[in-house]
């Protein structure tokens, strides 16, 4: 018998909270349902009971609340099930209990009212579980502000009335006052049942993202560790070339052959500098631009330092930048100081490189006070390079020789 009703109870929470269940991710949400549920369920049946006793025995002044709160009851069930929004139902099923409770009071003269209390103190606690503690401190000041009213306006009537009512009235609410009692203590029950519920829900939920955060950060520590030892071996692999290239360039006796061999050198490392920087830093997005670019301009310097005296300014905004970027800026970088002290800038000279953010666009000047830039240059392979990578990183570039002598290059990217 006890199986068959729990199989009933089952089929009726489905039928009228099933997908409400479904749609709902939070427990605590879940929880809300459930107890809206079983609070109508058990309410339209005691208040059924109530009406069907009151009457029997002729307590006809109770068989009116009585009625009204099974239909109510009847009507938050459905509208659980239609609106599928477990506030909204709340809202309408308080309004309800609202009505009724102080309708009763002001209206029904023909039974004591005294109890009333018990099913404000019923709104109270279902409106602050369902709605929010807000809604449950507003129910709680507006039902007072109504029972006060009641108290000073109808309680005396309603104590002297009481003294002639039949005691079927009184057996009725009896009963009633059993239900409140009920109700009161099922829906604190419920309050401590529930939170213990959710908070159990959120420790293994907790405890449940802890453990993929773990397994994350191993994941992440991994591949810090594997990216760093591919950068690390591209790098030396880089250094690797560019010491054959060294010997290989020893072993050439012919002048303009080795000047391109220190070319291709100085492009490698270029490229080199870019791993060397990331393994370092360990960041493989962004590289600190500003120290790379100080980095390489000095070294590509120091290899012509023999037959130049070079002075260096450089002045960045921009600390870092991304990592697609930085290898072709540092391709053109060493063209530019290359073609200075080959071309430009005969035993002492100056360059200035001056890099700047303005409106997400990188702005890259870069100039030298040697004796500019000739015509047939312009036409040269690290000229080729240089508008090569320039178009590859969607860029803009504008030469012109100064008035005080020197060339000016003026480039513009896209940052993003």
């Amino acid at each position: 018998m006890g199986k068959l009703s729990i199989a009933k109870m089952n089929k009726l929470k489905l039928f009228f909270i099933g997908e409400l269940l479904k749609s709902s991710d939070s427990p605590y949400e879940k929880a809300k349902a459930e107890v809206n549920f079983n609070f109508s369920i058990f309410s339209f049946v005691a208040f059924t009971s109530v009406f069907i006793i009151a009457l029997t025995i002729c307590a006809l002044p109770v068989t009116i609340p009585a009625g009204f709160s099974a239909l109510f009851c009847l009507i938050h069930l459905f509208t659980l099930k239609f609106i599928k929004n477990v506030r909204v139902a709340s809202i309408i099923f308080s309004i309800l209990i609202f009505c009724i409770l102080f309708g009763n009071m002001f209206f029904n003269i023909n039974t004591f009212h005294l109890g009333g209390l018990l099913w404000i103190v019923v709104l109270v606690l279902f409106v602050t579980f369902n709605i929010g503690r807000t809604a449950g401190l507003l129910a709680s000041l507006v039902s007072l502000l109504f029972f006060t009213l009641f108290i000073l306006t109808k309680l005396p009537l309603n104590i002297v009335n009481a003294l002639s009512f039949k005691p079927a009235i009184y057996y009725s609410l009896g009963f009633e006052v059993l239900i409140g009692l009920s109700i009161i203590f099922y829906l604190i029950n419920v309050f401590i049942v529930t939170n213990k519920k959710v908070t159990n829900e959120l420790q293994k939920s907790n405890e449940s993202l802890e453990n993929q955060n773990r397994i994350v950060l191993k994941q992440y520590d991994e591949k810090i560790i594997m990216l760093k030892e591919i950068h690390h071996r591209v790098k030396n692999n880089l250094q690797v070339i560019n010491s054959m290239l060294r010997l290989q360039s020893d072993k050439i006796d012919d002048v303009n052959s080795k000047i391109v061999f220190s070319d291709a050198q100085n492009r490698i490392l270029a490229m080199s500098f870019v791993h060397q920087r990331m393994y370092q830093s360990g960041n493989f997005l962004d590289v600190q631009f500003d120290k790379y670019i100080k980095e390489l301009s000095e070294d590509i310097i120091k290899q012509h330092s023999v037959n130049h005296q070079i002075e260096s300014v450089i002045s960045s905004s921009i600390t870092n930048i991304d990592v697609q970027k930085m290898v072709p800026l540092g391709l053109i970088l060493n063209e530019l100081i290359s073609n200075s002290l080959k071309h430009g800038i005969t035993s002492v000279g100056k360059i200035t490189i001056d890099l700047t953010e303005e409106n997400e666009t990188l702005i890259f000047t870069y100039s030298d006070n040697g004796i500019g830039i000739k015509e047939s240059l312009k036409k040269g392979f690290g000229m080729e390079l240089i508008e090569l990578l320039t178009e590859q990183l969607d860029g803009k570039l504008k030469i012109s020789n100064q008035p005080s002598g020197g060339v000016l290059f003026q480039f513009v990217f896209i940052m993003n």
